[in-house]
């Protein structure tokens, strides 16, 4: 009557389902932002430690219109990388009158979690 196989291994939970991505959350400076000399800015992101190394891209709008161009950087666990960009020339005649622009700043990656932020760009 015995089957005569052998018995099949115990089912460890969770061993048949895969493992869920864990989620990045990227800091995003708070405040505003001044251009340099060459009328560029400078935005900084931060990537938490403990996790793997963070590739995220950061975009520049205002409403749906792209202010700047946007740049990929991958970023150490526990580091701090500064991303610089140049704005666009309705941007550059705003600041020359002397206003300041709000900007949306937004940081998306895979894994990460998207941030948006508003920041205030103003002239020299």
């Amino acid at each position: 009557p015995d089957g005569g196989g052998e018995t099949p291994p115990p089912l460890t939970p969770g061993a048949g389902t895969p493992a869920k991505p864990s989620v990045i959350t990227v800091r995003l400076p708070s405040g505003s932002l001044r251009l340099d000399s060459r009328g560029r800015f400078a935005i900084k992101v931060s990537c938490p430690k403990g996790t793997a190394s963070c590739k995220v891209r950061v975009l520049v709008k205002r409403g749906k219109t792209r202010l700047a161009g946007s740049k990929t950087v991958t970023i150490k666990p526990g580091a701090t990388a500064t991303v610089t960009l140049r704005p666009t020339s309705a941007m550059r005649r705003s600041l020359r009158r002397g206003s300041s622009v709000e900007i949306s700043v937004s940081v998306s990656g895979t894994g990460i979690k998207t941030a948006s932020k508003k920041l205030r760009v103003r002239p020299r």
